[in-house]
């Protein structure tokens, strides 16, 4: 596999893992505020977790993205440091502003802000900073 495919790969896994992480919220969201479980809604929420947990996987944890941004400063070089800040500082800019267009929204439209958004946000603001190391600097 030539560097352009492997590339292209990650941000495909990047974009899936994102997708199907949204997919698993709204899904699950959908199904209690309808209060309609069956196995149809449990088969697809848990299909989509399950994408979204392999695909987690396989971007960031075979590639050592995941490690890589949670590593102390301390423990990092001169260059390591430098792409570790930078992907910090425009991933917590997108999450602060994702994060205050989701709570506008539901605050205008009255919803009740659930544990699956707030554990959603949660890991989206773990995901973000490996995420834009990927997308910028891989």
């Amino acid at each position: 596999m030539n560097q352009n495919e492997k590339k292209t790969g990650i941000k495909t896994g990047l974009v899936i893992n994102f997708l199907s992480l949204i997919c698993t919220v709204v899904l699950f969201e959908y199904y209690r505020y309808i209060d309609d479980w069956n196995l149809i809604s449990i088969i697809a929420v848990s299909s989509a977790l399950f994408v979204f947990l392999l695909s987690f996987y396989l971007v960031y944890g075979r590639t050592g993205a995941w490690r890589q941004t949670h590593r102390p400063f301390s423990k990092l070089d001169e260059r390591e440091a430098g792409l570790i800040y930078e992907s910090l500082r425009i991933a917590y800019s997108v999450f602060a502003i994702l994060a205050l267009i989701i709570l506008l929204v539901y605050a205008v439209s009255l919803w009740p802000v659930s544990i699956i958004i707030f554990a959603a946000m949660l890991i989206i603001a773990h995901l973000m900073p490996a995420s834009v190391m990927l997308w910028k600097f891989n």
